[in-house]
């Protein structure tokens, strides 16, 4: 995600997509089905992110921090954690893919708005305008929106 703290050492692209989260239980598991039931709850999160930081103040839960999330969802299916909460393209990825129907998205999402991913390049990078000027010309012949509803299944806002 763009922050301000990370624009003090790249330079970002236009945001394409607003930050949001999704949360993935085990798939037989009904008892959460919104972040607010959380509390108590043995929670995954991916350490020194934008979201561990957002869930910490927002929700109360027991978070276990994980450098990669990856092992969060590991051990969300070994029966260790109740929930992993993430960025929502990775959650819905992992769960069609790598979660072999062990794992579900309860639907729920959470933004972490105003923040937005972004292409990260290299400070003054002759590119970043590039990038932008092609972000811009995917948006306007309409291409970006077929690539984010393939993506993120949902029409942008």
């Amino acid at each position: 995600t763009i922050t301000d703290a990370r624009k003090q050492v790249v330079d970002f692209s236009e945001g394409y997509y607003d930050a949001d989260l999704l949360m993935a239980v085990k798939s037989g598991d009904n008892s959460i089905t919104k972040f607010s039931e959380l509390a108590g709850k043995k929670v995954g999160l991916k350490q020194g992110t934008a979201a561990a930081s957002f869930m910490k103040s927002k929700y109360k839960a027991n978070y276990v921090e994980f450098p990669n999330i990856d092992n969060a969802y590991l051990d969300l299916q070994a029966g260790n954690l109740d929930a992993v909460v993430h960025d929502s393209p990775n959650v819905l990825y992992y769960v069609k893919t790598a979660g072999g129907g062990k794992v579900k998205s309860t639907g729920e999402t959470d933004s972490i708005l105003p923040q937005k991913y972004g292409f990260a390049l290299q400070k003054n990078s002759s590119l970043t305008p590039k990038v932008d000027a092609a972000l811009k010309a995917l948006r306007a012949d309409g291409t970006y929106d077929k690539i984010y509803f393939k993506w993120f299944n949902k029409q942008p806002k």
